[in-house]
């Protein structure tokens, strides 16, 4: 039996299968977009990874826990984006929606402002707004920098807490969030691919 929903009525915490991933709910916003993050770690990865120069005058990238300027970025908006598509799931690249991301530091000041992307990691304060459904027994990087330092960016830790590491650690889980079209219609088979909340 085939059933049918619209992302709009998912109720936030539910998990279902967007084609490259399984992505649980956390929120429907008034603008017609829903928020949705990884259920679990796609990959663990550094933060930033500083590319190779060729010449010793070409300085270093600055600020490596810049999310804007990070590895990270890159990948979730090219090969992690395209495979929406290549997936053939109920979300493809253009239902993801451009947001602007707050990368304000973990104390609430400036940090680096906002930048704009389809993929993103989620904020400190975001993730402290949904804390309640989003449990993990790893370790995953927020897109939040640690105030005061230009190489520390914060993670969650297993049990919840809130920690700060290295940009180039690469021991250190990605949950991609993005926020898309509420009105995409979903599909299962048995409605194996929705689950409600635990």
């Amino acid at each position: 039996m085939t059933v049918r929903a619209k992302l709009k009525d998912l109720a936030p915490g539910t998990v279902f299968n967007a084609g490259p991933i399984d992505v649980r709910v956390l929120d429907h916003m008034t603008n017609g977009t829903t928020l949705l993050i990884a259920d679990k770690a796609v990959a663990w990865r550094p933060f930033s990874l500083e590319p190779l120069k060729t010449r010793p005058e070409e300085a270093p990238t600055p600020y490596p826990n810049d999310f804007s300027l990070s590895y990270l970025k890159d990948e979730l908006n090219g090969p992690f984006l395209a495979a929406f598509d290549t997936a053939g799931g109920p979300i493809r690249s253009a239902n993801i929606v451009e947001a602007n991301w707050s990368l304000a530091d973990h104390r609430g000041g400036f940090g680096y402002g906002n930048t704009k992307a389809k993929i993103s990691l989620l904020p400190e304060a975001l993730f402290l707004k949904y804390k309640s459904l989003l449990a993990l027994d790893d370790w995953w990087w927020l897109a939040t920098p640690y105030a005061g330092g230009a190489y520390y960016a914060r993670n969650v830790l297993a049990d919840g807490s809130l920690y700060s590491y290295s940009a180039y650690n690469g021991r250190i889980g990605v949950r991609p969030a993005f926020f898309a079209e509420s009105g995409i219609i979903l599909e299962s088979d048995g409605g194996e691919a929705v689950e409600g909340h635990e």
